[in-house]
C-alpha cells in the first residue's frame, strides 16, 4: 500500500471520526425534545414521589419540557422496573432506583423478570434516608449497646417490625452482625409498622427518621440509633449503629436515577450533570433535609459501583436468612 492511500485512509478516518463527535453533540444539545416520564415504583405521597417531583421541577425550569411523575407501585418495585426496562432507550423515561429493586429483589425472587445492572444505565445518586432503630418505651434500653444486651438475654423472644422489604432486611443485616435471634413481624407500609411500635404491640423497628422525629418528640417512642453510615444532620447527637456496638453496620435506604440499557452516553451524562447541579442549589437541600433526606451526589459510574456493593451486601444476608419472597 503506497504512502498516499494511507494518508488518504487517515484522514477519512479522522474526518469520520470528527462527524461522529459532532453528532453526538448535537444529539446530546437537542435532548430532551419532548416530555419525560419518570417513573417512580410506589404510590404517590411518599418519599420517591416527593424527590421525584422536586428533581422534576427543576429540571422543566431548566430545560423547557414538562417531566410527568408516573406511580407504577406494586411487587416491591418489579411492575415498574419492567416497564422502565421495556421503554425506548432514548433518554425520556427514567426510573427512580430503591434499595428493593436494585440491590435486594435479585435475591429474594427467583424469576425476576429484569438484570438490575444489564436492564439499566445508571445516571446519577440523588439521596439517602436514614433509619433510627426506635424503640417502645417500656423495653428497658436507653442506648444502643442496653439494646443489644437486652436482644442477646432475651433469644427469639424479641420482635421488630417490617412494614417493607427494605426494614426487614435491616433487621437482617443487624442479626447477622450483632449476632441476635430476633423475629420480623410483617406489615403493610412503614406507618402501621411504626405504630406497631407505638401501641407495644412489638418492641423496636427501624424507621425513616423524617417519622419517626415527630413520635420521638411526643414520647411515644425512644430513639436509640441510626443505620445510616454517618450520624444525621436532623439528629447529629444520635450515633450510629456502627459506633454503637455493630461495627460494619450500614443499613439504610437511598433513591437514584436510572434509564433503560441502551441510552447514549451523551443523554445519560447530561442528565447526570444536570441532577448534580439541582442537588445543589439551597432550596432543593433545604427541602430534602425537612424530608429526611440529604443528597447523595453521584455520579453514574460512582452510582455502579454502589448498586454491585449493594447487591454483594445484601445478597450475602438474605441468603443467610434463607428469605424469598416467591
Amino acid at each position: 500500500m503506497n504512502r498516499g492511500r494511507i494518508s488518504s485512509l487517515w484522514v477519512r478516518g479522522l474526518l469520520g471520526m470528527f462527524i461522529a463527535l459532532a453528532g453526538h453533540a448535537a444529539l446530546a444539545q437537542g435532548y430532551p425534545s419532548k416530555p419525560i416520564r419518570f417513573i417512580i415504583p410506589f404510590a404517590p405521597g411518599g418519599t420517591t414521589d416527593i424527590v421525584a417531583r422536586l428533581v422534576g421541577q427543576k429540571l422543566t425550569e431548566a430545560w423547557g419540557q414538562g417531566v410527568v411523575v408516573e406511580s407504577r407501585p406494586g411487587a416491591n418495585g418489579i411492575i415498574a422496573s419492567e416497564v422502565t426496562k421495556n421503554a425506548a432507550p432514548d433518554g425520556h423515561t427514567m426510573f427512580m432506583a430503591v434499595l428493593s429493586t436494585h440491590a435486594t429483589n435479585p435475591f429474594l425472587y427467583s424469576k425476576l423478570p429484569y438484570d438490575p445492572i444489564k436492564d439499566f444505565t445508571p445516571v446519577v445518586g440523588l439521596s439517602t434516608t436514614g433509619l433510627a432503630v426506635v424503640v417502645h418505651p417500656s423495653v428497658p434500653a436507653k442506648t444502643m449497646p442496653e439494646l443489644l444486651a437486652y436482644l442477646r438475654a432475651n433469644p427469639g423472644k424479641v420482635n421488630y417490625s417490617a412494614g417493607t422489604a427494605t426494614v426487614h432486611m435491616v433487621g437482617e443485616l443487624l442479626k447477622s452482625l450483632a449476632h441476635v435471634d430476633i423475629n420480623a413481624v410483617p406489615y403493610k407500609g412503614t406507618a402501621p409498622g411504626l405504630m406497631a411500635v407505638v401501641s407495644g404491640e412489638v418492641a423496636f423497628t427501624f424507621e425513616p427518621l423524617i417519622t419517626a422525629i415527630p413520635q420521638m418528640k411526643a414520647g411515644r417512642v425512644r430513639a436509640l440509633a441510626v443505620g445510616s453510615p454517618k450520624r444525621s444532620q436532623l439528629v447529629p447527637d444520635l450515633p450510629t449503629v456502627a459506633e454503637s456496638g455493630v461495627p460494619g453496620f450500614d443499613g439504610y435506604s437511598w433513591l437514584a436515577i436510572v434509564m433503560p440499557a441502551g441510552v447514549p452516553k451523551e443523554i445519560a451524562t447530561k442528565m447526570q450533570n444536570e441532577v448534580l447541579r439541582i442537588l445543589e442549589l439551597p432550596d432543593v437541600k433545604e427541602k430534602m433535609l425537612a424530608g429526611g433526606l440529604e443528597p447523595m451526589p453521584l455520579t453514574g459510574e460512582q452510582l455502579s459501583q454502589l448498586f454491585k456493593s449493594e447487591m454483594a451486601k445484601w445478597g450475602k444476608v438474605i441468603k443467610q436468612a434463607g428469605i424469598k419472597l416467591d
